[in-house]
């Protein structure tokens, strides 16, 4: 498979699970954690990697995963990572109305994009065809952590 073709047949994948890959990040949209407290997103995205095949460690800095694709070549391991966290912004209009949670930064979409690039590369033939690995990053507690 060459450049082109690889471009091609993820971008083909992508445009064939657009549709799940919009569901996570509605999900996590919809179900803010503030830091350290991302149980359920945690959950969800191993659940989501499962789904996926993709091979994962959790309970990394408490809730955060790692995840990684191996190309059938040897080379370099990149990373993409997504944020599982949200804020305590009490107006914002997705907030949650018992915690005041919202993902006012955009960290679903991030989680949505994580699985998507992991979506894309598992159409046929492409990872066969990449050098390296793809390490998922999925990183807890980045805005910041409640202190109360």
């Amino acid at each position: 498979m060459d450049l082109q073709e690889t471009k091609a047949a993820v971008l083909a994948q992508i445009d064939r699970r657009a549709g799940e890959a919009l569901d996570v990040a509605k999900h996590i949209l919809n179900t803010p954690e503030p830091g350290f407290r991302e149980q359920g997103t945690s959950r969800f995205v191993a659940q989501k990697l499962s789904e996926l095949g993709i091979p994962f460690e959790d309970g990394l800095a408490l809730t955060g995963l790692k995840g990684m694709m191996t190309g059938g070549k040897s080379g370099p391991t990149v990373g993409v990572f997504g944020e599982l966290d949200s804020l305590i912004v009490p107006g914002h209009p997705f907030a949650d109305p018992e915690t005041h949670a919202a993902h006012a930064c955009g960290h679903h979409t991030q989680i949505g994009s994580l699985l998507t690039v992991a979506m894309g590369l598992q159409a046929p033939g492409v990872l066969e065809s990449m050098a390296g690995r793809v390490a998922l990053l999925v990183v807890p507690a980045e805005e910041f952590i409640e202190i109360e």
